[in-house]
């Protein structure tokens, strides 16, 4: 029995320096048994941080999980009661941070459409999109401008059958680089 969950995470920097990852579930979390919430300094090698139990209270319902002040990969794991795992996207957190949530990535035969919305874009030079084949080195797609606190959506046509990796960088007026998101 193969159950649908949509899961939305992303990263915030409240009070105190403090991050934390949070996710929404929906629907109601059917056959969920737990999820996990993994770290990594470099996107190979997973440690758990903690496990949560879904709570099923309503058709959408709100995780929040403090994780460590460092800079790294993040996911989340959702498992299943009839063994099925999904992972969430990976996303990459840094201390010099903007809060970009509804990050989606949609693969068509030979479109791929990124999109994502930024709250406290402030100190935004512009939004980085790489690509890689080899999940090595990237690639520049384009440096898409900062248009303010809104949604963003940008299209990447590409050959049939090549099935690149793409990464969203913000990058600062500083031009220091923020948090990454990885869509694979």
């Amino acid at each position: 029995m193969k159950f649908l969950l949509a899961i939305i995470i992303f990263f915030c920097k409240p009070i105190y320096s403090q991050y934390y990852a949070k996710w929404d579930s929906k629907p109601l979390e059917l056959g969920v048994s737990n999820y996990v919430l993994q770290d990594s300094a470099k996107g190979s090698k997973w440690s758990n941080i903690a496990t949560v139990q879904p709570v099923k209270l309503s058709d959408t319902n709100h995780y929040q999980v403090q994780v460590p002040l460092q800079n790294g990969y993040y996911r989340l794991i959702s498992y299943y009661i009839d063994g099925a795992i999904r992972y969430s996207q990976v996303l990459y957190l840094s201390s010099n941070n903007v809060l970009v949530t509804n990050a989606s990535y949609n693969r068509q035969s030979w479109l791929d459409v990124i999109s994502w919305t930024v709250n406290n874009s402030n100190n935004i030079y512009f939004y980085r999109i790489d690509q890689t084949t080899d999940g090595k080195k990237y690639s520049v797609v384009v440096n898409y401008r900062n248009g303010g606190n809104k949604n963003y959506k940008y299209s990447i046509y590409r050959k049939s059958g090549i099935k690149p990796t793409y990464r969203i960088t913000p990058v600062f007026n500083d031009l220091s680089l923020g948090t990454s998101i990885l869509f694979k």
